[in-house]
């Protein structure tokens, strides 16, 4: 790959610096007039494609595309002005200074450029302006559902948490008021997207007819919903580190270390409990199962729970209940208060659980990389939570 960046850098400089080159070697003119025509070459397309950056990113906002960062969709014309007005200024040297044959010749290909560069330069605006954004449909937050010019049917999704960077993905058509979804591989779009239809009372998703979401999970009738209630929130602070042997792991680390039921592991699409040293598998029959994303797993001498975000919607707490031989007992979507929020684009971890006979009490621990004022360090903050303990 970076061969490949290493080529694009010196093919780039021997388009834009070729003309100049050209000219230095030319025997059409000498002196002073070679020397000026020379600069000529070399300074003005360079200006010209200063300015043109400049103007590019002081209006980023107004020209942009594709859902993303401007640079994204209108980085061409920057180096492009640049060839264009060198290889320009030596077309009109050689017209200017060359023989009447050498004349005619080029501007024979000064047009067949051109004529390529007009077709080009026509297609490039007409995509431009089909990719643009046409209408908003539903704005949450930073992101959003939009359309794109010519395309008045289909939806995009911001799917990215950082809207200025964000990049859009078409996620199906609109049919009426309900948004008829073209798959559902990206379950964590999905996620961010019914995230965002809670902000709308009109929109509905259709899901495709074999999609996971229209599936009957046997472990339906065994999940009941509770409300949690806030205890208590730290203040953030800078993550220790386990990088140095002078440094203690963060608390949750600690606290999984020494108190994590490590003997819980899953594979496709089963949980694998070790018991006794046999292994027992326990299908996952729930739309919540997640292969690379366990959680924070806990025995007590009767049972043993896995704790975890739910991968379906942002505003639950996910706990697996299972016998000590991990047979499976109950599904729990553990409700988060309004005052605790879940934001995209951050790591949050369950700790610090006490299991008693009327309460269940667990930290939400939060970690993610702080901005560059503050040196991009890892940050950590958490809520501690409380469920009856009726499950």
């Amino acid at each position: 790959m970076r061969t490949g960046l290493l080529v694009g850098v010196f093919l780039k400089y021997i388009i834009a610096l070729l003309p100049v080159i050209l000219i230095i070697f030319s025997k059409l003119v000498s002196g002073k007039t070679k020397v000026k025509w020379a600069l000529a070459v070399l300074l003005i397309p360079y200006v010209l494609k200063e300015m043109v950056y400049v103007i590019v990113m002081l209006q980023g906002d107004a020209l942009q595309m594709h859902g993303s960062i401007v640079l994204g969709g209108w980085a061409p014309a920057i180096p492009l002005i640049w060839y264009i007005s060198a290889w320009s200024i030596y077309f009109y040297f050689k017209i200017k200074y060359g023989s009447p044959k050498i004349k005619k010749r080029t501007k024979i290909i000064a047009g067949i450029l051109l004529t390529i560069l007009v077709v080009w330069g026509l297609v490039f605006v007409f995509n431009t302006y089909k990719e643009q954004e046409a209408k908003t449909i539903l704005k949450c937050g930073t992101e959003k559902i939009f359309t794109k010019n010519l395309q008045s049917n289909k939806l995009y999704f911001t799917s990215n948490h950082i809207s200025k960077n964000a990049s859009s993905r078409y996620i199906g058509n609109l049919d009426g008021d309900d948004i008829i979804l073209k798959n559902d591989n990206y379950q964590r779009t999905i996620k961010r997207l019914k995230a965002c239809l809670k902000f709308s009372d009109e929109l509905n998703i259709i899901y495709p007819k074999d999609s996971i979401y229209n599936k009957s999970w046997g472990w339906e009738k065994d999940t009941y919903d509770v409300n949690s209630k806030l205890l208590f929130s730290s203040e953030e602070s800078v993550c220790p580190s386990d990088k140095s042997d002078k440094r203690e792991k963060d608390e949750y680390e600690k606290w999984t270390t020494q108190y994590g039921d490590h003997s819980i592991k899953t594979n496709s699409d089963s949980f694998v409990f070790d018991v006794n040293n046999t292994s027992h598998t326990v299908k996952a029959e729930t739309i919540e199962f997640s292969q690379h994303f366990i959680g924070t797993t806990f025995s007590t001498n009767e049972n043993k729970y896995i704790f975890r975000t739910s991968i379906d919607d942002s505003s639950k707490i996910i706990l697996w209940k299972f016998s000590k031989n991990g047979d499976f007992i109950k599904e729990v979507h553990i409700k988060l208060p309004k005052n605790v929020i879940i934001v995209a684009g951050r790591g949050y971890y369950i700790s610090h659980i006490k299991i008693d006979k009327d309460k269940i009490q667990f930290r939400l621990y939060e970690r993610y990389r702080s901005n560059q004022d503050r040196g991009w360090k890892i940050m950590c903050s958490y809520h501690t939570l409380e469920i009856e303990n009726k499950i």
